[in-house]
């Protein structure tokens, strides 16, 4: 054979072991990836029946448990890697590196759907943003609210919402919100100011009262019904542990008592997130512990 012909069978041989190489790295490669995939998809699929397992073992303690007064329940624990008891501050447990879990009594949060006359959802936005622009909101929100069509001064009602491009609602006309984000559909709550405001505010038809031992107190000196004595008794009372007297005294205090006390709601925002490898489930729900209809807790929030 010429040396021509031999280097040119060389060049092909060299040529179709290159390709050869190629398809089985890309094959490798594609092999790989399905690997990855379907490895991702049970990490995703473990993550979700864990996270979801979670809800239910805490459905059972809490519902079983011992709510104590001021922010912290007592576990019936059938999970050993819990702690014995969690207090309901929406502080993180992380509970045996698997489970990170935030767990908060709404008490610590004043209720749009009981307080949500001038004297104490306006405080609360004229805190977060000034005199001026907290008024005009605080009456957009209760224009969205109330039964009637009158506009207050910077409100609106039917007639603005219906004259609002790509918009398809109108004022809700009662109290029942839906959720709290329903606030984006009023006029002039942005997505800045409402997440300013959810860390001061929820909407419950089973919530109650401000807890003192959750609540900012803070916070309480905007409210036109609490003057500074008051609340430094308040303070005071609480720091020494006096809480016989707090509770004497709020009950003494009759427009006090009317939105402060010193009892959980046991209406709960549980938080849940667990993760394996890249695969990663979280799950956020509202529920509450008081026994009704003879049910011993209600979900009425859960997303995933």
């Amino acid at each position: 054979m010429k040396s021509s012909s031999k280097g040119s069978v060389l060049i092909i041989s060299l040529i179709i072991m290159s390709i050869a190489t190629a398809l089985t790295i890309f094959t490798v490669k594609i092999t790989k990836e399905i690997i990855n995939s379907y490895k991702l998809i049970l990490d995703k699929l473990e993550v979700k029946i864990a996270a979801e397992s979670e809800i239910e073992k805490l459905k059972f303690m809490f519902a079983t448990g011992n709510f104590k007064n001021y922010k912290v329940i007592l576990l019936n624990k059938i999970d050993k890697d819990y702690p014995d008891e969690i207090i309901l501050d929406g502080r993180e447990y992380n509970i045996k590196n698997r489970v990170h879990l935030s767990v908060l009594d709404l008490s610590a949060k004043a209720n749009l759907f009981y307080h949500t006359d001038e004297s104490s959802l306006r405080p609360l936005l004229v805190k977060i943003l000034g005199e001026k622009e907290g008024v005009k909101l605080t009456n957009t929100y209760l224009d969205w609210i109330d039964k009637d069509n009158l506009v207050r001064n910077g409100g609106a009602e039917f007639s603005y919402y219906k004259n609002i491009e790509g918009a398809y609602y109108t004022p809700r006309n009662n109290a029942f919100l839906q959720d709290l984000e329903e606030i984006l559909d009023i006029k002039g709550y942005s997505e800045d100011i409402y997440k300013k405001l959810k860390k001061y505010v929820t909407v419950s038809y089973l919530g109650s009262d401000l807890n003192l031992f959750l609540v900012d107190l803070n916070l309480l000196k905007n409210f036109p019904y609490i003057d500074k004595t008051k609340l430094e008794k308040i303070k005071n009372l609480k720091r020494r542990g006096k809480l016989k007297e707090l509770e004497k005294f709020l009950k003494k205090e009759n427009i006090l008592n009317m939105f402060l006390n010193i009892d959980l709601s046991k209406d709960l925002k549980i938080k849940i997130n667990i993760k394996r490898g890249e695969a990663i489930e979280k799950i956020y729900c509202i529920i509450d512990f008081k026994e009704l209809n003879e049910a011993p807790y209600v979900v009425y929030k859960y997303k995933e």
